[in-house]
Formats: C-alpha cells, structure tokens, sequence
C-alpha cells in the first residue's frame, strides 16, 4: 500500500502597521499536513514561521516542508495615510478682544480623531479666542499623532492724538484741531460730537470737541480736545479836561483787559 502524507498548506494571519512610517506589522503563519519539520525563507532569506516589527511593504514567503514541499504566499502589509493637520484661521479684529478663530482638518491615520490643545481645550476647532500660539495635537484610533501650531495675531491698539489751535480772537471761529489715528486697521471713519465726520477740523469757535474713530472692523477710539479763547478785549478810561480854553493840558488814561497781551495802540489822529 502507498500511502501519502495530508497535503501540506500554510494559513496565516498578519497586522498591518498602526502609524505611517512605523514598524508594527507582523505575520504568523500557521502550517498543516505536509511532513514536519518545516522552514521558511522571507523574500529569500531564512526565517521562522513568525516575524514582528515590521515596516509596511509586500513579503514573499515560502515555506517547505520535510520532503521539499513548498507553499508560497505573497503577503502585503499596509500603513494608513500619514496623519496630517491642515489649518485655516481668523485673527484677532479689534485689539484686546476675542475674535479669532481656528479651524482644523486632519486627514490620514485611522479615524476618529481626538484633538488635546496647549491651553487644556478638547474641541477640533476653536471660536472666540484672543490672540497667541495655539499648539493642537491630533491623535488618531491608534494614538497616532501629528501636531500644528497657530499663531493668532491682533492689530496694535487703536489710539488717537492731536494737535490744536486755539482761537485767537474771543466769539471768533479760528481754532482749528489736527487728529492723527495710529493702530486698528485702516482705513478710519470719524464721528464728531457735532455731527461732522472729517478728519480734522478747521474754522471752529471755542468748545468741547469729541471725535471718535472707528478702523475697518469697527474699532474704536475716542478724544476729547477743548478748544478756548481769550475773555473779550475791552478797553476803559479816565480822562482830564483842558482847564483853560485854548490850552493843552487834557490827558486820557487807557485800561486795556481781555484778550492777548501784549497789546498795541493806534489813535485817530495818529500817536501810537
């Protein structure tokens, strides 16, 4: 009687890599029938029925038996995408304020994603943050993970200063008021307490002025800048009549107050 042996067959069972680039694959193989003891060669070179730690990549596997019986396998360990942080984000508008916004898309790895930021925040995507580095780590179902930093920048503080004129005269209209905006986002708008809406001011009498400018997003600062004027110019006086007719001995006393001293004099018929 000629009897044989059960056919010889190879099962096997392999994890692919968890994290791009890593080296966690591995496969076992599993041999039945045939004759033992058996051996295997890994894309040509000697090995055991197992092997770990390894990178993702395609393995050519033959295994043979007692009696030089042979099984091949062609086996392929894959990796996910590499996991990747994409980024879009709003700055800050108005200085001091917490209005920007971060937006996160990961790809690749194996999803769901779970996201850990510096300042202890669990959320993919951030609203209603003010300005600085926002650094987001992204892990993915195997801890895999990828991080992304942001910086979130605000404009300079919006501020105004001026330079005046007063008015010169009193009840007069010369005063006149040169406002220079610094900070926000140009371009500016004015409002004037007065209704006007132009940058600086020329011809106004004296008075409480306040502006407030406003940048492109609605920022605003405010000034107030007193404009004056001297009291009103009035003049007094005492007087000497001529004692006798035809003489010269009358004399005026001129009292000067108000307004902008020093003061100068003209008469009718001519002295100064």
């Amino acid at each position: 009687t000629v009897t044989e042996p059960p056919v010889f067959t190879v099962s096997e069972q392999h994890t692919d890599v968890q994290c791009n680039g890593d080296n966690t694959g591995s496969i076992t193989l599993t041999p039945a029938g045939g004759t033992s003891p058996y051996s295997y060669t890994w894309n040509g070179l000697p090995g055991t029925s197992s092997q770990s730690s390894l990178p993702a990549g395609n393995y050519s596997i033959v295994a043979t038996d007692d009696n030089q019986c042979s099984v091949a396998l062609s086996i392929d360990i894959t990796e996910p995408l590499l996991l990747t942080i994409a980024e879009t984000h709003t700055d800050v508008t108005c200085n001091g304020t917490n209005t920007g916004s971060i937006d996160i898309t990961a790809q690749g790895g194996s999803q769901p994603y779970t996201y850990s930021w510096n300042d202890l925040v669990a959320t993919e995507d951030r609203t209603n943050i003010p300005s600085g580095n926002y650094s987001v780590t992204v892990y993915d179902n195997y801890q895999c993970s990828a991080t992304a930093t942001v910086v979130i920048n605000q404009p300079q503080v919006l501020s105004l200063t001026e330079s005046h004129t007063n008015v010169l005269c009193n009840a007069a209209s010369t005063g006149g008021i040169d406002i220079t905006a610094t900070g926000g986002t140009s371009p500016y708008n004015y409002a004037w307490n007065d209704a006007v809406q132009t940058e600086d001011r020329l011809g106004v009498p004296a008075g409480i002025y306040t502006v407030t400018a406003y940048d492109t997003y609605q920022c605003s600062a405010t000034l107030t800048v007193a404009i004056t004027e001297p009291t009103a110019l009035t003049v007094t006086e005492t007087h000497t009549d001529v004692s006798c007719g035809g003489g010269a001995d009358g004399a005026i006393d001129i009292t000067v107050a108000g307004a902008t001293a020093p003061y100068s004099f003209l008469w009718a018929d001519g002295p100064t």
